[in-house]
């Protein structure tokens, strides 16, 4: 009976499918103002030999607007491709054949903040699939982050009202000297 159970049990262990230790894919919350553009970063943290990534990554429209996927820290190896083009939703692919290890900015997505003060759009993982070099999947944890419009800082506002002071002194003195 023993004998019977080991060899189910050995049965069981070959038809499972193989799978990697697990890492967390993460967004965290971030802010801009109306107007700017922000890069947000993705964290890929616990990572082995991580080989590639698929993300597909949703945020409402209405708040941000995505208009670039960036490589974050990977090696040389690295290589990432995105598409953008679909409203609210960001498809991407991450390769390193070195290998991603420990803790990692795997990306930069650049947002267009379109929304209004204090609105708020979720940065949703969604459609997560990660391989380690071996193509075997690994397990992968996921923390959503968000995204808030905030109000445009006094600084901001300030370099804006001196650049055009400058701007217009400048002009000034052009026509001045055309006079002479």
């Amino acid at each position: 009976m023993m004998k019977n159970l080991f060899i189910l049990i050995g049965l069981l262990c070959l038809l499972s499918p193989a799978q990697a230790a697990s890492c967390t894919i993460s967004m965290s919350d971030e802010t801009g103002a109306k107007g700017s553009t922000v890069d947000v970063p993705i964290y890929l943290n616990d990572a082995s030999d991580i080989g590639n990534l698929n993300i597909i990554l949703k945020y409402d429209p209405e708040i941000i607007q995505a208009v670039d996927v960036k490589i974050g820290n990977l090696s040389n190896n690295g290589i990432i491709e995105a598409n953008t083009a679909n409203s609210g939703e960001i498809e991407m692919t991450m390769v390193d054949s070195s290998g991603i290890n420990g803790d990692v900015q795997v990306a930069f997505v650049s947002f267009n903040v379109v929304g209004e003060v204090d609105s708020t759009s979720d940065l949703a993982l969604e459609m997560v699939s990660v391989n380690n070099l071996g193509l075997i999947d690994v397990v992968t944890h996921t923390e959503d982050g968000s995204f808030t419009v905030k109000k445009a800082s006094i600084m901001t506002a300030q370099i804006l009202a001196i650049a055009l002071i400058l701007i217009t002194s400048i002009i000034s003195l052009i026509v001045i000297n055309k006079k002479k």
